[in-house]
This record gives C-alpha cells, sequence and structure tokens, in this order.
C-alpha cells in the first residue's frame, strides 16, 4: 500500500484549508461571513476532503459519492469536531503550548526618505512589510533568533495513496480503497471524529482522513509521536496483505517516494538512484568536502551551496533533461546514507576520527581500523559487500564477548551476545542459499515477494468466496444423489417427485445473485462498454452473474473472439438492438403510466371494451382463459389494470374512422412507430403513414404494451409450478411418513439446484467442475501460506542486515532481552575512562566507611 503521511493542523485557518481541500466542490475555498474565523476553516477542510468532482463515482448502478463519517454522520462532522474541543476545554483540560526558537531573515524599517529607522536605543526596527535589510558593505542578509508560542493542534489531515494501473499492473477498486480508509479509523482512531474520502480524480486513488484532535467525550487528546505514526503505518501494512494490496518496504521517514520514481528505481531508471550513487562515491572518494566538490564538477554536476544545503543541477548530457535536485530531497528510509549537506561533512570528520584511532592500536581494540574484513577468503571466493558487513558484526560480537570474559556478574550478557551471534551466523547462511549478494538485491526481493503476495491475495480473495458457494452447492449435490439412491429403494423415481420448471430469466437472475460482479469489475465493464458504444448489454448488471460479467469484460479487451450470449452489436443485430432498447422503454412507461393513474378507476370505456374482448373478441383463448380463471370483477379493477388486461388481449390495432383532412404525425413518431413494429415482429401488418397524429400515439402505445403480460396475472411458470407443488403434496399423501420425509427433501434440493440451471443430468459434469475449483483454491492458499512464510524470513534478514550495518555497533551498546546494556568499548581511552571510574567509585566507599567510625568514635566519647 502507499505510505501513510500525517499533516497536523495548528490553527482554525489551516484546518479550514485542510478540510475544504477535501469537499470544496469547484476547488476554491468557500467561506460565508456569518461564520467564525474557526468554524469557517473547519468548514472549508471538510469542503475539500469530500470534494464531488473527485470522490464521485460512477457505477452501472448510478452514482456513488466516496465519503463517510467515522464516529459521526457526514453531514455533522464539523459541528462535532467543535463539540468535542469544547468539551475538552470545560472539563478543565488546557491547551499545552511550546516555546520554539527559529530565523527569520531581518526586514528593517525605513523612513519616507528610505533611511533606516532605529529606536532610542540604536537597535534596528523589525518592519514585515518592509524589504530584507543587507549590510551596505558586504551586501549580506541578516538573520535574526525569535521565540514564539506553538499553537495548539486541532485536526490532522491523514493521507493514503495507493498506486495505480500503470505501477501494479491491475486496477485497484474505489470501494476497497474507501474501505481501508474507514477501517483504519475504526481501528487506529475509535475514539475520534473523521471524515474519510476517497479521492478518484487522478490514476492513484487516495484517501483523506480529517481527524479530531480531540476525542469525543473530551477525555484526552491524540497524541501526535513518531510511535504512534509507526504504529498507524505498521496497521497500514496489516490492511495491505488483508486487502490484497501492494506493501511498498520502502516509505521514507519524511517525504514519501513518488510512485513513478519507485517504479523506475525497480527498473533502474531512477535520475535520483543515480544521483546518489554519485554522491556515495564521490564521498567515499574524497577525503574533505572542497575534494568531494570538485569530483562531483569533474562528473558534469553544477552545484549551488548555501549555508545548510546543496542544490544539484544534473547534466543533460547525461540525463536526457536537466534536473535539480535539492539535497533534502534525496534521502529516504531504505537508504542509510545522509545525502544532506550536513551528513556528508560529518562523513569525512567520522572518517579523520576512524583513520586517527586506527594509528593508536592499543587495547582490545574493538575500533573500525582492525574489524576491517579482507575481500576474499582462504579459498579465493570473493565475498559481497552485505556478506562483509555480517563478517564484520560477528567478529564485533566475538570482541566484545572476549572484553567481559571472567567476569562472573556478566554471564548472562555473554550468553546473550552467543546467542546473538548464533542468529547472526545463520542469518549469513540464509543469504548465501538465498543468493542475496547486495543491499538492493534484499530490497528487490522483498518488493517482489510483497506484489506476488499482494496479487495472490487479491486472486484467491475472489476464488475464496468462490469456493464458500461452491462447496454449498456440491453439498446440495452430493446430498441429493444420496436422497435419489434411498428413494429409489422405495421404488420412487425423480419423475414422481414433479419438479418445478424456472424460465431462462429466472435461472440467471438468480445465478447473478448468487454470484455478483465485484464493484471494480462492474466499473471495468461499464468503462469497456463506453469505449466500444456499438456493443451492448443485454441485461443490467445486477441481473449478470460474474461469470457472465468476466466473460464480457475479457472478450472487450480482447482475449477471447467470442462474443457472449448476454451482449449483442448494435449495429448487426439491428432487431436485438430494437427489442432491448423498446423493452427498457416499456418498463420505464408502465412505471411512469402506474404512477400517474395511481387510484384512479376503471372508465366506462374500459369495461365496454374489456367486456367485449373477454365474450367473444380476443383470438387467443388460452391468455382468455387465464383472465377467466381469476373470476375478476370488472367493477373493481383500477384504469391501470383495465388498461394493462385490454392491451394483452387486444390482437390487432384498428385506426379511428376520420372525415376530412387529418393532422399527419410528425418523422420521429413514424421512426418510432416503423422500428416498434420490427421490435414486435409485425412489419407489413401496418401502414402508420397513413395513421392521424391521434392514431400514431394509440398505436406505439399499442405495439409498446402488445404481448407484455400484465402485473395482475402471475406467469406461466408460476401457474406450472402451482400445479406441480399440487401434484407433488397428493402423491406424498400416499406415501409412509419416512418416504413422504426423504420424497420432500430431494425435490426441495433438485428445486433449489434447477432455479441455478444444475439439472439432475448435469450433476456429474457440475460436480467435477466444483471440486477442481475447490482445490485449485486450497493449494493457492497452501502457496499463499508459504510466501508469507518466506516474507517473513526475508523481512528477519532485512532486520538483521540493518542492524549489521549500523556503525553504531563499534562504539555504543548492545541491548539484551531484558533491556540491560552491553558496554562495548571501541578506545583505549573508553577503557581508561572505565578504569578511573572504578577507581573513583573505590575510593568512594573508602571514604565513606572513613566517616562511618569517625561518626561512630564521636557518638562514644560523647555517651561517655
Amino acid at each position: 500500500m502507499g505510505v501513510l503521511r500525517v499533516k497536523s493542523y495548528h490553527t482554525g485557518k489551516s484546518v479550514s484549508n485542510g478540510l475544504s481541500y477535501a469537499e470544496d466542490k469547484k476547488k476554491t475555498t468557500y467561506k460565508e461571513k456569518e461564520m467564525s474565523d474557526y468554524e469557517q476553516e473547519l468548514n472549508n477542510v471538510f469542503k475539500y476532503a469530500e470534494n464531488t468532482e473527485k470522490t464521485l463515482l460512477e457505477t452501472a448502478s448510478g452514482e456513488k459519492i466516496l465519503v463517510s463519517g467515522h464516529n459521526c454522520k457526514v453531514g455533522n462532522v464539523k459541528k462535532l469536531f467543535d463539540q468535542s474541543r469544547e468539551l475538552y476545554l470545560r472539563t478543565g483540560h488546557e491547551e499545552q503550548s511550546k516555546t520554539q526558537r527559529s530565523k527569520r531573515l531581518f526586514r528593517a524599517k525605513h523612513d519616507e526618505n528610505g533611511e533606516v529607522v532605529r529606536d532610542k536605543h540604536g537597535n534596528l526596527i523589525y518592519d514585515e512589510a518592509a524589504p530584507v535589510y543587507r549590510d551596505k558593505e558586504t551586501g549580506k542578509a541578516f538573520y535574526e533568533t525569535i521565540e514564539t508560542k506553538t499553537k495548539p493542534r486541532l485536526a490532522y489531515m491523514w493521507m493514503m495513496s495507493f498506486p495505480g494501473k500503470k505501477e501494479l499492473g491491475y486496477e485497484l477498486s474505489p470501494e476497497v480503497v474507501h474501505e481501508i480508509g474507514v477501517k483504519f479509523c475504526k481501528e487506529f482512531l475509535p475514539d475520534y471524529a473523521a471524515s474519510i474520502s476517497t479521492h478518484i480524480n487522478t490514476d492513484h486513488y487516495h484517501n483523506h482522513i480529517v481527524s479530531c484532535a480531540y476525542s469525543i467525550d473530551g477525555t484526552h487528546k491524540y497524541d501526535d509521536s513518531m510511535e504512534n505514526l509507526n504504529k498507524a503505518r505498521a496497521l497500514c501494512d496489516e490492511l495491505s496483505l488483508e486487502y490484497g494490496l501492494p506493501i511498498i518496504i520502502n516509505p521514507s521517514n519524511e517525504r514519501s517516494m513518488s510512485w513513478t520514481e519507485w517504479s523506475m528505481r525497480r527498473e533502474g531508471k531512477s535520475w535520483k538512484e543515480q544521483l546518489r550513487s554519485e554522491i556515495k562515491m564521490a564521498a567515499q572518494l574524497s577525503s574533505s568536502f572542497e575534494e568531494y566538490k570538485e569530483i562531483m564538477t569533474n562528473a558534469g554536476y553544477r552545484l549551488r551551496e548555501t549555508d545548510n544545503h546543496i542544490t544539484y543541477h544534473l547534466p543533460s548530457v547525461l540525463f536526457g533533461k536537466d534536473y535539480v535536485c535539492r539535497d533534502s530531497m534525496l534521502n529516504i528510509e531504505d537508504d542509510y546514507y545522509d545525502y544532506s549537506k550536513t551528513g556528508i561533512m560529518n562523513s569525512f570528520a567520522t572518517k579523520a576520527k576512524e583513520q586517527e584511532k586506527a594509528g593508536e592500536n592499543s587495547g582490545i581494540g574493538l575500533y573500525l581500523g582492525p574489524l576491517q574484513i579482507q575481500r576474499y577468503t582462504l579459498d579465493e571466493r570473493r565475498r559481497t559487500d552485505i556478506e562483509i558487513v555480517f563478517v564484520e558484526f560477528l567478529k564485533a560480537l566475538s570482541l566484545a564477548k572476549m572484553s567481559i570474559k571472567g567476569d562472573k556478574s556478566k554471564d548472562s550478557k555473554a550468553q546473550y551476545l552467543e546467542n546473538y551471534a548464533r542468529i547472526m551466523d545463520m542469518t549469513l547462511m540464509e543469504l548465501e542459499r538465498k543468493h542475496i549478494t547486495s543491499f538492493s538485491d534484499l530490497e528487490e526481493k522483498l518488493s517482489d515477494k510483497g506484489r506476488e503476495i499482494s496479487i495472490s491475495t487479491k486472486e484467491l480473495k475472489d476464488s475464496g468466496r468462490n469456493a464458500k458457494l461452491y462447496k454449498s452447492i456440491l453439498k446440495k449435490i452430493d446430498d441429493s444423489m444420496f436422497y435419489k439412491d434411498a428413494l429409489l429403494q422405495k421404488g420412487i423415481g425423480i419423475e414422481d417427485l414433479n419438479i418445478n420448471r424456472f424460465s431462462e430469466n429466472e435461472i440467471r437472475i438468480k445465478r447473478a445473485a448468487l454470484d455478483q460482479m465485484q464493484g471494480n469489475e462492474k466499473k471495468r465493464l461499464y468503462v469497456l462498454l463506453a469505449e466500444n458504444p456499438n456493443i451492448k448489454s443485454a441485461y443490467p448488471f445486477n441481473e449478470l452473474s460474474r461469470e457472465e460479467g468476466l466473460s464480457c469484460i475479457r472478450y472487450l479487451e480482447g482475449k477471447s473472439e467470442v462474443m457472449p450470449d448476454v451482449m449483442y452489436n448494435s449495429m448487426t443485430d439491428i432487431k436485438k438492438s430494437l427489442e432491448v432498447k423498446y423493452d427498457k422503454m416499456y418498463l420505464k412507461s408502465s412505471g411512469i403510466f402506474k404512477e400517474k393513474n395511481t387510484g384512479k378507476a376503471i372508465t366506462r370505456a374500459q369495461k365496454s371494451m374489456l367486456g367485449f374482448l373477454m365474450s367473444n373478441g380476443a383470438s387467443d383463448t388460452s391468455r382468455l382463459e387465464e383472465i377467466q380463471n381469476l373470476n375478476i370483477n370488472i367493477e373493481n379493477l383500477s384504469f391501470y389494470d383495465a388498461y394493462r388486461l385490454i392491451s394483452y388481449l387486444k390482437d390487432s390495432f384498428s385506426p379511428s374512422e376520420r372525415y376530412g383532412e387529418i393532422e399527419k404525425p410528425d418523422d420521429k413518431s413514424l421512426k418510432l412507430a416503423r422500428e416498434l413494429m420490427s421490435a414486435r415482429g409485425v412489419e407489413g401488418s401496418y401502414k402508420p403513414e397513413e395513421y392521424s397524429k391521434e392514431d400514431i400515439y394509440n398505436f406505439i402505445n399499442f405495439l409498446l404494451y402488445k404481448d407484455k403480460r400484465p402485473e395482475i396475472l402471475k406467469s406461466r411458470t408460476e401457474i406450472e409450478r402451482e400445479i406441480s407443488d399440487a401434484t407433488f403434496d397428493r402423491f406424498v399423501s400416499g406415501l409412509d411418513a419416512d418416504a413422504g420425509k426423504i420424497a420432500k427433501k430431494e425435490r426441495e434440493l433438485l428445486n433449489d439446484l434447477s432455479s441455478m440451471g444444475i439439472t439432475p443430468d448435469k450433476f456429474t459434469e457440475v460436480r467435477d467442475r466444483l471440486v477442481r475449483a475447490i482445490e485449485d483454491d486450497a493449494r493457492g492458499q497452501r502457496e499463499l501460506k508459504i510466501l508469507k512464510a518466506q516474507y517473513r524470513e526475508l523481512k528477519q534478514i532485512d532486520f538483521m542486515a540493518r542492524v549489521a550495518s549500523e556503525k553504531e555497533r563499534f562504539t555504543g551498546k548492545f541491548t539484551d532481552d531484558r533491556g540491560q546494556g552491553i558496554d562495548m568499548p571501541s578506545t583505549s581511552d573508553d577503557i581508561k575512562a572505565k578504569k578511573d571510574k572504578e577507581k573513583k567509585e573505590k575510593e568512594s566507599v573508602k571514604s565513606q566507611d572513613k566517616m562511618k567510625k569517625q561518626y561512630q568514635k564521636h557518638e562514644e566519647s560523647r555517651d561517655k
């Protein structure tokens, strides 16, 4: 997952700007004069975070705003922020402010003539609006040190960034990104109100979480410490693995590496990485800072130096572009080298001290010189860079152990060093076994393994969900086969159970409900259909199963040449295109028509027409029989139901008789009528061009509702199921109790499976397919466990490598598992200082004993 960063707000204005960034629809600061400064600023921060132009997600089912509230409602976040702070202050808490020292350029006040103004003591007077004061002779600017009081932190903006499709090879779901933000708040900020906004207006989806600095109960305030930030980052890594997102191993301490730079670093193309390498090499070859600058200049770099920083101008001849980079932008966490001006200068000072220490050659000598390890082993094998680091560390451990040898009070520490050395030795063997020859190799293997885990987790998340469904279906098939054998022994076959029949549409909808497309898959299909306007889906996305949806995606991406049955080409399949178009129009029209005529009773004309059709006028006797079997009382029908029944029974349309000149329909209505005739299969049966404007309107409605079953009537499959249910009930009534119970269970299972399109003749084929899918998922889960174990091994190696590579190991302290320090003297001065300390302690004890004896002697003499 991307690097987690946090930004604190100290003033109402800064809070407002942050919230405005998240919510403001037009990306501008919105102000209302009626609001106080704090309220105004806080309001603007939320407006930016919840910017609908950035958080609006278009899906097949409509639009969704990816904004949520944590411990509050979205529209009530600002109010709860205010209440939390007021409650905190009202319960006796005080805001803690600190005094901080900083430098600023001095701006001297000038009079009307441009002369510098001084106070009565002859000192310059500071004026914020004045230009920077410079010495007349040297031209140098002056700095002054000022003390200011820090303002309380009111809120925090947490930014969670995620890589895009270009870096990952697949697209993250915006819903998943948003869900991670919500879960982060629940686990890390349980006591605070927060607003979670997912911005999807860029290639890299990211969360903006604005959290209140005060708990909702007013009892405490968030502790903005590095420890808590590290905990937050650790939680992000856990959520990454949980949701199958990529693990970025190397977030920086102060700033995050851009995704582009991270990607280029992995490919060895980053200009920044090359600059870091050049700086490191130049510093190693130099013995002074001046020599370092000379080497960099000779290499083609132009350096601009200030008191605290160096800005590097990179040669376009080498990099193809004029890059400019300040030293402060080069430090990253996975590289322990300090690229700042101060860091480089300190490296020369350290190098000089080490050379000086190496010349002393006294005492136990835990200084850098004696610990240099030969590049080649006795068998002339060349040691790798990372191997040398570990061997140096092992030697340092050995010398440390020698320094406390014979001191029984330090036996436990000696044992700890022994264990430490054993772990380091095992790690060294792992490096050789895994063919890790450098720190960059280790970094690359960690990143690659993290990527494998992310992709595998993502795939298994889907297959695991499918496996759960498949196991359920498999159990039903096995149970059905068991009951079938039991019934056959009693002389009862499947045909005796009168299994229900389901329409293709019912089966498709049932499959879609059981195996739905994921949100990112729906969005992907929506985008692909928009890119291919001639290709259409015959059904809404919620009526497509995941298997059907993925087959559509594969076809549109060019990975399959066969168009799925649920799609059609509107340019070549004209009839299908018209059928889908006017079926959608029918659904929309019937809904509007029904709502518009709610509560309206049947008219006299409708009664007359319906009576005529039900007596002799309807040619389709099966439809007429259906309606007659309902025993409908025409007088009690609504206007809408009567209209639908008439449309269902009428099999033809006749225009009204008109005399004289009639008003002709427009071209749009004629086109609509002709398309409907094609969609309903009645081309050539009517002449709409001869109809009046009123007739063409009635004709279009006739065709729109033609053959469409009214809601008042049950579907044919429903009627058939009622008949088969009644037949089965009569059959079961003639069986004994045990046989009847088994027959009911078997019929229930078969009906459930048939509703998914799984009939008894397909049991063997479907069962084999399900078993293979479940086994594949189990195999994938096992492989994922292995990947995670390998990742943990690499992380352990990485940790030990970090420990071994720190130069403080030669002069600092090891800490045992009980937190007790183990001194490692590095020079004869350290040893001498230690002896002097022990001598002083002994003298102090002698002095105390002497004073005690004198006091006792004095007491004895006084008693006498």
